[in-house]
């Protein structure tokens, strides 16, 4: 059963954050097509494609991390890693 206020929480109101389909997902997507990251075929399977790559996944995972657990040594150093493997720095 879920309760009212339940049923009424956002994004922004979860207790886990959430990759798929978030801003964070979004925007890293978009980056990486406008620049021609994805290379040739873009569209939905440029994305799926690129959501396939290893350091998007690291990327995810970073992110995810530092939603989840919050700013700290470690979380901030994997993301700062994760976004230069991504945009290729």
């Amino acid at each position: 059963k879920i309760e009212t206020w339940e049923a009424e929480k956002t994004r922004a109101d979860m207790e886990e954050y959430i990759w798929e389909d978030s801003p964070s997902q979004k925007n890293l997507l978009d980056t990486l097509l406008r620049t021609k990251v994805a290379g040739e075929g873009g569209g939905e399977e440029g994305r799926e494609q690129l959501l396939e790559r290893r350091e998007v996944q690291e990327y995810k995972d970073s992110v995810v991390r530092l939603k989840n657990e919050g700013e700290n040594e470690s979380s901030l150093t994997q993301y700062k890693e994760a976004v230069r493997k991504v945009l290729s720095l």
